[in-house]
């Protein structure tokens, strides 16, 4: 992995005549590269540059509802009704 991209999605919120720019979520992606060991010694060293790369999306409610992307968690997954009458 040579790099990683960052992708922070904002949407447009607010009053129809004020609307505001927030944040909404964001994306981490690897950005892969084929890295050569070119010295002549095999226990010289190398260095190879890393990189970060960040961009801004914008993007709609309903583009959002469809890339929820689940995550381990530490708590395992619980029912629906467990804390019945209460909702989560």
């Amino acid at each position: 992995m040579a790099g990683l991209h960052l992708e922070i999605l904002t949407s447009k919120v607010g009053f129809v005549d004020n609307p505001q720019n927030y944040i909404v979520g964001a994306k981490l992606s690897g950005i892969y590269d084929t890295w050569r060991f070119s010295q002549d010694e095999p226990t010289s060293t190398q260095a190879f540059n890393h990189f970060i790369k960040v961009s801004y999306s914008t993007v709609l409610p309903e583009d959002l509802l469809g890339g929820v992307v689940s995550t381990s968690g530490l708590l395992p997954k619980f029912p629906a009704d467990l804390f019945y009458p209460l909702g989560i």
